[in-house]
């Protein structure tokens, strides 16, 4: 099975970002980033993930999915 052509065209395809919301700038050329005296930056990633209980087998049966029709904490 090969892929249409037109699959792979993206019109609004550009250097830098595909919108004009703010400008592009490469990291090499940026200036560097300076912290004010004493400050501390914190990152916070929250992960979140939904998994069926009880998945159906339509198409098929997932690999490794769940035996049991309730949370498993070893799976």
């Amino acid at each position: 099975m090969t892929l249409d052509p037109d699959y792979l065209e993206y019109p609004k395809r550009a250097h830098g970002y595909d919108h004009a919301l703010y400008p592009w700038s490469a990291l090499h050329e940026r200036p560097p980033v300076t912290w004010p005296q004493g400050s501390v930056a914190v990152w916070i990633c929250v992960s979140l993930e939904w998994f069926p209980i009880t998945p159906s087998d339509i198409p098929f049966r997932a690999p490794g999915h769940m035996a049991t029709a309730y949370p498993d904490f070893r799976h």
